[in-house]
């Protein structure tokens, strides 16, 4: 992920301040990473009002895209930055403030090039989450590529602070019927897409940073 120098801008500071605002209530929060065109982050904020939705994406034009719709709809529970989610979440996300994490269709970035520096799910974002998350939050990655789900549920089942048990049931929980523009074109063309839901474990205490 890149991005994260919009954090430090003037602007970049201000929509920090106000996400720390938002975060100060004790309303729950979703949190979104790379939420692309804001199909699922917007369904979601109309789908369950009592939830605070944050998205953090590194293109600065899907950003106003999905701002100007949020805008639009009226809709006070779903905020928007751009930047690298780690960054955002290690400096302004209280530990255990987030309920939960969704990790929607990721690019896998199979070029060793962009490997290191781009890929999206790592266990050094695991490390972030785990902090972040709250006991018993939930961690959500959906993909169409079986290889990314596979090596992204290794770096789950080796991490402490998340449940190994790797489960699709997730009845029950705000986000069920909610798609995103992705998964609604692999449904389209007969691609098809799986699913993970992991849970933070409450006897792991991970220390501030």
């Amino acid at each position: 992920m890149g991005g994260s120098d919009d954090l430090f801008s003037e602007r970049g500071r201000s929509r920090r301040e106000r996400l720390r605002e938002l975060l100060r209530g004790d309303r729950p929060v979703g949190l979104e990473i790379g939420f692309g065109h804001g199909h699922f982050l917007v369904g979601l904020a109309e789908a369950a009002p009592a939830l605070t939705v944050v998205g953090v994406e590194y293109q600065g034009t899907w950003v106003a895209r999905v701002a100007k719709r949020i805008a639009q709809r009226g809709l006070d529970n779903a905020y928007v930055l751009k930047g690298d989610a780690r960054v955002l979440l290690t400096l302004d996300v209280p530990p255990a403030r987030l309920d939960h994490v969704f990790i929607l269709f990721p690019d896998p970035w199979w070029k060793a090039r962009h490997h290191r520096r781009r890929r999206m799910f790592t266990p050094e974002l695991l490390d972030v989450l785990a902090r972040a998350l709250r006991p018993g939050g939930t961690l959500l990655l959906r993909t169409d590529v079986p290889a990314y789900l596979a090596s992204s549920s290794r770096f789950v089942a080796a991490h402490p602070a998340f449940d190994s048990a790797e489960s699709a049931d997730d009845s029950g929980e705000p986000w069920v019927g909610v798609t995103t523009r992705r998964e609604k074109k692999c449904a389209n063309e007969g691609v098809p897409t799986d699913q993970r839901l992991w849970r933070r474990r409450a006897s792991i205490e991970v220390s501030p940073t």
